[in-house]
């Protein structure tokens, strides 16, 4: 489940059946919109945000596998091509309006990005969505990979970081059971996005 905080302290929030849920401040909840969504595995309605300018342009954002014509059940684990193309598939990340009586306008989508992904099959089809101070859309995925069938996958292998310290001043964290590298010098961090 995610959550996304709207001025007036209502919240929505996710269900990967696709259900998007607003609970008000009160505490009533009601159904804001159902997605048609592929959900074997961890597929589903994954990531909600709101836009940083949500009280003038209510833009919800979601993170969602569509149903497309995706078979049911697991996708093969051999075979050539063939056997797996009914399998591929995307997950959206699109926009919406959400009317002022809390209802999601689903005919109001903006489909922004598709990341193509493989169906059937485990695992790690996470999505979280969120906005940097300046306003860029970030996306955050699940790697696609299934990690018991792995033969020298890097994936949960921690490279060394740059961070911010809670003290604002700059630091790098070290992998688990590496040497803390030093902090002077480091590179100014990489950063994509777009404003939607």
């Amino acid at each position: 489940m995610s959550l996304a905080v709207l001025p007036d302290r209502s919240v929505l929030h996710t269900a990967r059946d696709g259900t998007l849920r607003l609970t008000d401040a009160e505490g009533n909840t009601k159904v804001a919109a159902r997605l048609n969504v592929y959900t074997h595995d961890e597929e589903g309605l994954q990531g909600v945000a709101t836009d940083p300018d949500f009280a003038h342009n209510r833009f919800v954002y979601l993170y969602y596998s569509p149903r497309l014509d995706t078979p049911d059940g697991d996708a093969p684990t051999d075979g050539g091509a063939a056997d797996f193309a009914p399998f591929k598939g995307h997950v959206n990340l699109s926009r919406f309006h959400l009317d002022d009586d809390g209802t999601l306008d689903t005919a109001s989508e903006k489909v922004l990005l598709e990341v193509d992904n493989d169906r059937g099959q485990c695992c790690h089809v996470g999505g979280d969505i969120d906005f940097d101070s300046t306003g860029n859309l970030l996306l955050s995925t699940g790697d696609d990979t299934n990690p018991f069938e792995s033969s020298g996958s890097t994936a949960g292998r921690l490279p060394d970081l740059p961070v911010r310290r809670p003290s604002g001043g700059p630091g790098r964290a070290a992998a688990p059971g590496r040497p803390s590298p030093p902090s002077a010098g480091l590179p100014p961090r990489p950063r994509s996005g777009c404003r939607c």
